[in-house]
């Protein structure tokens, strides 16, 4: 069996869908079958993503995607010869290539249906997906619901949670975390923060970040991991609140995000809504206590599994025995244990693959009854 998965680019700025596509297509190869990772676009950002073993970057200009872009795609497809195709990406242009193909369609839940603003164009797309989706691999029961509510089919969703590396993300010892810090110029004996994301005010909570960071205690420093279209408001908005240097470190996009979850005391959390908060379950492999914000979607129930401390939007002035009861924390090696217990790359993987082979039998007894029809001259 092969399979291609589709992903915009191989650029940490796309989010979770990158990080998922890898996983997931690593896993299925040790589980037997053939899978590969299609890049839709090249980045300046691109990790080391695009140069691993089955991957294509193929380097299709955004600006050419509806024209000679589908032609491109379709043309990688056929030569490929999948016997399907899972997509990561949510476009629309992706699926007029792979519609043409005639083989099963998977869509990877990343995120729940658009609002019904008809007829914006994210509304068009994902109606198109609706309609040429064979099977939704669902992250979380939000993600299903909002599926179901948009039209799409309950019995064509399929429930399968991510998964984690615990063999990357794990507590790292004291000399990594020495040199590290002092690398970037912090106090190693300082309690060290993190929050790890896309820099995007309106869905990451960037506001409650900013609310923390104005009442960290002296001790803590903060490292903020990520970048996106809201990278210079936070460094303005940090440097005229007159946060002093020791405070706070801006990483930008983290090529080593399981060595900084390694070396941090605990984790913050501020997204509004979050489909999945994969960077939760990082947190928890990584022993970490785990501060939160509300939160609306999937991440609210891995938040409910972790037993993270929750924080109100408006917070008092007390945040520091918050921060001191966060470290005093039992449970997070408990956290750890759950998360190699629960959240396996390889049990998504043979879940998905059995998602595959549910549809190839399915296009196999169409196609057997087909043939029978035209044999007895009913086609």
């Amino acid at each position: 069996m092969k399979v291609i998965h589709v992903c915009q680019s191989a650029d940490p700025n796309v989010g979770g869908s990158l990080v998922v596509a890898r996983a997931l297509a690593a896993a299925q190869n040790n589980a037997g079958i053939d899978a590969w990772v299609f890049y839709l676009h090249r980045s300046p950002n691109d990790s080391s993503a695009a140069c691993e073993p089955k991957t294509r970057s193929l380097g299709i200009e955004r600006a050419k995607r509806y024209t000679s872009g589908i032609k491109e795609l379709y043309q990688a497809f056929s030569a490929a010869r999948p016997d399907l195709i899972h997509h990561h990406d949510g476009l629309l242009w992706p699926r007029l290539a792979s519609g043409q193909l005639g083989v099963p369609l998977v869509t990877h839940g990343h995120l729940g249906s658009p609002k019904a603003y008809w007829p914006g164009f994210a509304q068009i797309a994902h109606y198109y997906a609706r309609k040429h989706t064979d099977r939704l691999i669902a992250m979380s029961e939000s993600v299903s619901a909002s599926w179901v509510a948009s039209g799409f089919a309950s019995e064509r969703v399929r429930l399968v949670s991510h998964g984690v590396d615990t063999t990357r993300f794990r507590a790292r010892g004291r000399a990594q975390r020495d040199d590290m810090l002092q690398g970037i110029g912090l106090d190693p004996c300082r309690q060290i923060l993190l929050w790890a994301g896309r820099l995007d005010r309106k869905t990451k909570g960037l506001d409650r970040l900013v609310r923390v960071l104005r009442l960290l205690p002296d001790d803590w420093s903060c490292l903020v991991g990520g970048d996106g279209g809201d990278r210079k408001w936070l460094e303005n908005t940090i440097d005229a609140a007159g946060m002093k240097e020791n405070s706070v470190a801006l990483l930008g996009k983290l090529d080593t995000p399981e060595l900084w979850f390694g070396i941090s005391d605990a984790f913050l959390f501020t997204s509004y809504c979050e489909t999945f908060g994969l960077v939760l379950l990082e947190a928890a492999a990584s022993e970490l206590p785990i501060m939160a914000f509300p939160c609306e979607g999937g991440g609210k129930q891995i938040l409910d599994i972790l037993n993270a401390e929750m924080l109100a939007d408006n917070l008092d002035l007390n945040l520091g025995g918050k921060f001191r009861d966060l470290l005093e924390r039992p449970h997070t090696r408990a956290n750890r244990r759950l998360i190699e217990e629960q959240f396996s790359w390889g049990e998504a993987a043979r879940k998905t693959i059995q998602v595959y082979q549910e549809l190839l039998e399915e296009r196999a007894a169409t196609d057997a009854n087909i043939h029978e029809r035209r044999s007895d001259g009913h086609l």
